[in-house]
């Protein structure tokens, strides 16, 4: 196959990725580059730069972790991942996906404190295929309980607001 046709580049999400189109028995069909090389269906890019197909950048994945190494979206407004600012309570709220169901981190006074808040999180749920708000060797203090506006349900799955709750439900941080 490496004979026939050539690889081109193609946008898809927010990367470009190495792609041939070939033909076999009268039908189009169309291979990614890196799942050539390791001979997979899914595989992810360790530095998030789909045109590196380096085989010690290329990683067996599956659709879910794959979608953890993503970026921010690119109509992220926070200019961090996993970050959002919530204009009812005038406060940023950190949060991240977990097995399906997205998960409440805290809220926080600003938005580089959500954002490390996310990074410790991301760090323990998604492991080596975390994608960090702040790349490796960037000093940053992981926030405390103090940093937190209003801390979470002990399961971290609730969409926490201190309107829609009764007040002993969350700690509020003086």
């Amino acid at each position: 196959m490496t004979a026939i046709g050539k690889w081109y580049a193609d946008k898809s999400f927010q990367t470009f990725y190495g792609r041939k189109n070939f033909w076999r028995g009268g039908r189009c069909f169309s291979i990614k580059m890196h799942a050539f090389i390791l001979g997979i269906p899914f595989a992810d890019h360790a530095n998030g730069n789909g045109l590196d197909n380096r085989r010690e950048n290329l990683r067996p994945a599956d659709a879910t972790t794959n979608a953890w190494n993503r970026p921010r979206k690119s109509d992220n407004t926070s200019g961090y991942k996993g970050v959002s600012w919530d204009r009812k309570n005038g406060n940023w709220r950190a949060y991240i996906t977990a097995n399906g169901s997205r998960r409440h981190l805290g809220r926080f006074a600003t938005a580089e404190l959500a954002a490390a808040a996310y990074d410790v999180a991301a760090r323990e749920i998604h492991g080596q295929f975390a994608r960090l708000n702040f790349p490796a060797g960037y000093v940053l203090d992981e926030p405390t309980d103090e940093d937190r506006l209003y801390l979470p349900y002990e399961d971290g799955l609730t969409p926490a607001s201190p309107a829609e709750h009764p007040a002993d439900e969350f700690a509020a941080v003086p």
